[in-house]
């Protein structure tokens, strides 16, 4: 994800918003308040040692960061409609539930779409033709992830 951010967000002179939708926000909250990701990283990188503070400062940083793209309208969120909704109905078995939302919406708005999923990337570019609105699909190999 760093990665992707550094190469595609911060090295570039054009003005760029993120587009989310609620789904999104939950996931986010859900993982940081979960903190399965960190566990799960600090079980895999034992030498590491991450301490319950640096859990409490990693979630409280993480909700600040997410509030200061709000209130700067720098994270901008989407809402559904009729169309994305019928949409999403076409395409969820072949996308998942969660995924036919935020797919359905960048291609409602014309937007471009960032993911970690590879699995997602393949299922994108095979129902293609019905999402020939999203502008771009960024993502990266699991080697590359970072958190």
């Amino acid at each position: 994800m760093n990665d992707l951010f550094n190469s595609f967000v911060f090295n570039n002179d054009v003005v760029l918003f993120l587009y989310i939708n609620p789904c999104i926000q939950n996931e986010l909250t859900n993982l940081i308040d979960s903190s399965k990701l960190i566990k799960f990283y600090d079980e895999k990188y034992p030498q590491l040692a991450i301490t319950k503070e640096d859990v409490e400062q990693i979630e409280t940083s993480s909700v600040l960061a997410l509030e200061k793209l709000l209130e700067n309208e720098v994270l901008i969120v989407l809402n559904s409609n009729k169309e994305s909704l019928l949409q999403q109905l076409k395409l969820f078995k072949e996308l998942g539930a969660a995924d036919a939302i935020n797919v359905t919406l960048a291609n409602e708005y014309g937007i471009s779409f960032l993911t970690l999923d590879n699995r997602l990337v393949s299922n994108i570019q095979k129902n293609a033709d019905k999402l020939s609105n999203i502008q771009n699909v960024y993502y990266t190999i699991p080697i590359y992830r970072t958190y």
